[in-house]
C-alpha cells in the first residue's frame, strides 16, 4: 500500500514540475542564508512563561466578587481575605474531620454543625488576617508582595481596623455560643494561639508549627461540639497529624516566596532584618 502511495505521489509532483519549472525551482532555492534566527510556527503559540502570566493576571471568581462591591467595603474583604478562599477552607476542613469522627457508627455528619463550623471558620480566618496585618503593616510597606495591603497602603487605619477586628470577634463569639460549654471554653482558648501567631515569625524558626497549633484546633473544637466532651484518643492523633500537615504545606509556601522575600530585603538594604524579624521553617 506504501509503496503504491509513493508511486502516485512522485508522479504527481513529476506533473507539477513539467507544468511550472520555473516556479517550482524558484521557490525550492532560497533567496538569502539563513542567518540563524528561529520563527515561531504560530503568532498565536504562547511560551509557558507568557501563559502562566495570562492565568495569573485572570482575576478569579472571589477576586471578582470582591471588586464588585461598594469601594468602602473592598479594604475590608481584602483585610479578611476574602479574595483569598483557600485559608478558610483549610481552617475548615479540620473541623469537619471532627464532627464526621463524632457522628454516629453509620450515620452522616451533622449539616447543621457543619454549617456552624463553616461560619466559623470563615469569621476567625478574617479576624486572624487582621491581627497579622495589624502586627505586620510596618514590615509589609516594605515587601512588593504586601505592600498593596489594606494596612500596608493606608487604605485603612490602625483604628478602624481594630474596631473592625472586634466585629469579627463578636461576630464568632455569637457563632461559638450556638455550641455547648465545653465547646465555647475549648473555643474560646484558641484566641491566645491566634493573637500570638504573627508574633512567633519574630522569635522562632517554627511559626510555621504554631500556625498549624491554630489552624487545627477545630479538630478538638469539631468533635466536643458534637459529643460534648473530647475523647483524646481520637482527637490528640487527629490534631497531631493535622499539625504536621499544616507544617507541610505552609513551609512549601515559604519556599515559594523565599527568594522574592530575600531579593527584595537586600535591595531594601534590609538583609539584617530578614533574619532577625522575618524567621521562617525554611530559613532555618
Amino acid at each position: 500500500m506504501m509503496s503504491c502511495l509513493s508511486v502516485r505521489f512522485s508522479l504527481e509532483c513529476k506533473g507539477i514540475l513539467r507544468s511550472f519549472p520555473n516556479y517550482a525551482l524558484r521557490n525550492i532555492s532560497p533567496k538569502k542564508p539563513w542567518n540563524g534566527t528561529v520563527y515561531s510556527t504560530s503568532k498565536f503559540v504562547l511560551s509557558d512563561k507568557q501563559q502562566n502570566q495570562q492565568q495569573l493576571a485572570k482575576p478569579k471568581l472571589a477576586e471578582r466578587l470582591v471588586d464588585g462591591c461598594p469601594k468602602p467595603m473592598q479594604p475590608y474583604l481584602r483585610l479578611m481575605r476574602i479574595d483569598r478562599p483557600i485559608g478558610t477552607w483549610l481552617l475548615f476542613w479540620p473541623c469537619s474531620w471532627s464532627v464526621a469522627l463524632a457522628a454516629a457508627p453509620g450515620c452522616l455528619p451533622d449539616f447543621g454543625m457543619l454549617s456552624l463550623m463553616l461560619a466559623g471558620s470563615f469569621v476567625m480566618r478574617g479576624a486572624g488576617c487582621t491581627i497579622n496585618d495589624m502586627w505586620d503593616q510596618k514590615i509589609d510597606r516594605k515587601v512588593e508582595r504586601t505592600k498593596n495591603r489594606p494596612l500596608a497602603s493606608n487604605q485603612i487605619t490602625p483604628f478602624n481596623a481594630l474596631i473592625f477586628l472586634g466585629a469579627q470577634l463578636s461576630v464568632g463569639l455569637a457563632i461559638l455560643l450556638q455550641l455547648n460549654w465545653y465547646t465555647i471554653l475549648l473555643g474560646a482558648s484558641s484566641l491566645g494561639l491566634v493573637i500570638s501567631y504573627p508574633l512567633m515569625k519574630r522569635i522562632t524558626y517554627w511559626p510555621q508549627f504554631i500556625l498549624g497549633l491554630t489552624f487545627n484546633w477545630g479538630a478538638l473544637v469539631g468533635y466536643s461540639a458534637v459529643q460534648g466532651h473530647c475523647d483524646w484518643s481520637i482527637c490528640l492523633p487527629l490534631y497531631a497529624a493535622g499539625v504536621a500537615w499544616t507544617l507541610v504545606y505552609d513551609t512549601i509556601y515559604a519556599h515559594q516566596v523565599e527568594f522574592h522575600l530575600t531579593y527584595e530585603f537586600i535591595i531594601c538594604g534590609l538583609k539584617e532584618d530578614l533574619k532577625s524579624r522575618i524567621n521562617m521553617t525554611m530559613l532555618s
